[in-house]
């Protein structure tokens, strides 16, 4: 075999390797944290929403999971679908972390699940319960900002993100 053949079939494949460790870095991370001892119990079960909620459509690239979120703040720029007022029923079917690792590179905690709208019509959605990336709080344990199914006389839910 020639110098120049060696040569050539080193360097493509080292711009293979490249390019394979660039897109192994730059994937987002998903992980299934439905075991968590501290969010398991909202799994599987009617869930009542104590806080009036809206149900977004997003667009493409707009969402991670679900093309539908459900949100407590009224000036996203997704197209607002449907209110769900207090005492509407929802249920989650699991949770997911979503680390964006080629931007920001924190993780996000999503709750996923469906509920049913007045007009009998099932959607599934997510909730974006926020980041738990222990690096912005400094600790391990993240202390979960209250969900619109809880109330202010519940305590927050405890996650341990684990890398």
């Amino acid at each position: 075999m020639s110098i120049i053949k060696i040569i050539i079939i080193t360097i493509v494949t080292g711009i293979v390797l490249f390019i394979l460790m660039l897109v192994y870095a730059l994937w987002p991370k998903i992980r299934d944290v439905s075991r968590d001892k501290g969010l398991s119990p909202f799994l599987n079960k009617p869930l009542t929403l104590k806080r009036m909620a809206v149900l977004y459509f997003g667009k493409d690239a707009e969402y991670r999971f679900k093309n539908y979120s459900i949100n407590e703040r009224y000036e996203l720029p997704h197209e607002k679908e449907y209110g769900l007022a207090a005492g509407h029923s929802i249920t989650l079917k699991n949770f997911k972390t979503y680390t964006n690792s080629a931007g920001s590179g924190f993780t996000y905690l999503y709750g996923l699940g469906e509920t049913t709208l007045p007009s009998g019509e099932k959607v599934e959605f997510e909730y974006d319960w926020g980041s738990v990336d222990e690096s912005i709080y400094g600790r391990e344990v993240v202390e979960l900002p209250l969900a619109p199914w809880q109330d202010s006389t519940e305590t927050k839910i405890k996650f341990r993100y684990n890398k």
